[in-house]
């Protein structure tokens, strides 16, 4: 088994998040609606997948990165939800035909496959196109949930899409129509869950935390923050008692959470490697894959940086060398030469751009510390 993977962490992989994991098992199990808000690949989705995993409850995850139009959203939510309804569909020829008939303008069809029974929908997507099928859809679903007596998990992965789509949505005249849709649905709900994420911040909290918009007050809000070290600690001396029969070195389990400055992804990329390979990690081997890690995001990590202003440039080379914790201070304007006014602006921008973040001790540091490797490295 993989227990340091580096895209979704389940069972005996998943670390820790004993917090977290409760309240989201609560908010869901109450119909409590909730948000997971994190910066990219701090297991957001291990999260979700792991309460499901241990809640047993069906569910359906609906993926909206490639959402650009109203009729993608439809489509997504259409297959989702003819998914989910399979799985509650019940047995008896009468309940099953009940069912259905609520999705009866879908045009349902109950077909045989490989793997069993599937229901299709076949839509007139002439009669389609409006906000207000969204929330008719959804609204379904849960009334087809409460009939059958089950609890449901709709989760919304890279939310934020949606936002995008309203803003530049010529055919409605409010510009978050989508999301007033998906809201008018969501509390009038019994028997469904949902549950939001994506890898934006900034616009999510927009999307939950500003007055003028449909979702303002109506979802639990759960922050993922870093894992502590000692929880990391005691996982990874575990997992190399099972592979060596003996803990890692004290100055090499701390090298590793050094370097990865305790970023889950870069957690699993390090010890991923010396688990698959089978070698007991050593200092130099630990320091020179560190170094290939870094090399290997050059290019993509290069990039980015020359998508900054100059200002923002000059202000990341200074937090990766020297986190601080009054980053707009006269002493750190003076050191990068620029003014407080830009330096306030350049703050603001890497921050919601998640390039930098305020860590528990409320120093302001660069985000990925493959990024902050890198700077080093160039000077």
């Amino acid at each position: 088994m993989d227990y340091f993977p580096i895209n979704v962490a389940q069972g005996k992989a998943f670390c820790n998040r004993k917090k977290e994991r409760s309240l989201l098992k609560e908010f869901i199990k109450n119909g409590r609606h909730s948000v997971i808000v994190a910066p990219r690949r701090y297991g957001k989705t291990s999260l979700i997948n792991q309460v499901l995993l241990e809640l047993g409850l069906k569910h359906v995850i609906m993926e909206l990165t490639m959402a650009v139009t109203l009729k993608d959203v439809e489509q997504i939510i259409i297959k989702s939800v003819s998914e989910l309804l399979q799985s509650i569909l019940p047995t008896p020829s009468k309940a099953k035909q009940k069912i259905l008939g609520l999705f009866k303008w879908l045009n349902p069809e109950l077909t045989l496959s490989a793997h069993g029974q599937k229901i299709v929908f076949h839509p007139d997507w002439n009669k389609l196109g409006e906000v207000n099928s969204i929330a008719e859809i959804l609204k379904k679903l849960d009334e087809a949930a409460t009939l059958v007596n089950k609890r449901v998990v709709i989760v919304m992965d890279e939310f934020q899409q949606l936002s995008e789509i309203g803003s530049s949505s010529e055919k409605n005249e409010n510009e978050y129509a989508i999301e007033a849709a998906i809201r008018n649905a969501m509390q009038y709900c019994k028997n469904t869950s949902y549950v939001f994420s994506g890898s934006h911040r900034q616009m999510l909290f927009s999307m939950f935390n500003d007055k003028s918009r449909p979702f303002y007050n109506s979802c639990e809000i759960i922050t993922i923050e870093r894992i502590e070290r000692s929880e990391y600690q005691s996982f990874i001396q575990s997992l190399a008692i099972d592979r060596w029969r003996k803990p890692l070195e004290d100055p090499c389990i701390n090298r590793i959470l050094d370097l990865s400055e305790l970023h889950p992804h870069y957690i699993n990329r390090l010890c991923g490697y010396f688990w698959i390979i089978g070698e007991y990690p050593t200092l130099d081997a630990i320091e020179n894959y560190w170094g290939e890690i870094v090399q290997s995001k050059k290019s993509e990590l290069t990039e980015d940086i020359f998508n900054l202003s100059k200002n923002q440039r000059k202000l990341l080379s200074y937090l990766a060398h020297q986190p601080d914790e009054q980053p707009g201070s006269s002493k750190v304007c003076t050191a990068i030469g620029i003014s407080e006014a830009s330096n306030r602006q350049a703050l603001k921008a890497l921050c919601a751009k998640d390039y930098v973040y305020q860590s528990k001790d409320n120093l302001y540091k660069v985000l990925d510390p493959a990024m902050a490797s890198l700077i080093r490295l160039l000077g």
